[in-house]
């Protein structure tokens, strides 16, 4: 008779708790959906977290999110709480980065390099993003920490395009995400049958049946 009630206890308290964006149900206008980018779930598993779930997908913070529910809204999933302040005082471009300082490290050898790469370009991509998220990019805590987290970024991005070089991989090392145009997205495919456009492949990687998965340990 004292085991259930010790089991039903112990099996509830792995879950962690609703930690999700919509724990206490999303505002009028909005509801519960997924963010697939950071694990495969749906909008109907995290439609359910506004309603008190408390277990997967509901017991991580970035899985489920409130949006908007007018067509075409755009899918915006918040960043994890660092619970550091916004700098209300310094902007990350103007006071931080100025073009000077970015023309100093981003040199690319490449003409797509350098077309892509740009100042404004990057700023206008923080300004869009903070915009949107209540944890912005590179203007929270203070001057340190935001001139910190542009570096760690900017030497991140080198090492993966290869100096600012590469626009691309050759190749897509990921599962592939159907999006709601019907076109999947970030698939593998060779360089032949990617449309940098669209950025869709019109051809996988394989013609035969080998896993993605497969393709990614070798």
């Amino acid at each position: 008779t004292l085991l259930s009630p010790l089991v039903l206890h112990v099996s509830h308290a792995q879950t962690g708790g609703n930690l999700s964006n919509c724990k206490g149900g999303c505002d009028l206008g909005e509801v519960c959906i997924g963010n697939p980018f950071s694990q495969p779930v749906t909008d109907a598993q995290c439609n359910k977290c506004a309603g008190g779930q408390y277990w997967w997908p509901c017991n991580f913070e970035t899985l489920c999110f409130c949006n908007s529910i007018e067509e075409n809204a755009p899918r915006a999933p918040p960043a994890p709480k660092s619970r550091i302040k916004v700098n209300e005082l310094l902007d990350p471009c103007r006071d931080i980065l100025t073009e000077e300082v970015f023309d100093a490290i981003v040199q690319p050898m490449s003409e797509e390099g350098k077309a892509l790469f740009t100042y404004s370009g990057l700023c206008n991509a923080i300004a869009q993003y903070n915009i949107l998220h209540d944890e912005k990019f590179a203007n929270m805590g203070s001057d340190v920490q935001m001139r910190a987290e542009l570096a760690a970024f900017l030497a991140h991005t080198a090492v993966d395009t290869h100096g600012f070089s590469v626009t691309r991989e050759e190749f897509h090392c990921v599962d592939p995400i159907m999006g709601s145009d019907g076109n999947a997205y970030c698939k593998p495919c060779k360089e032949e049958h990617y449309d940098s456009g669209t950025m869709t492949c019109s051809q996988h990687y394989f013609v035969s049946e080998e896993s993605y998965k497969e393709y990614c340990d070798i």
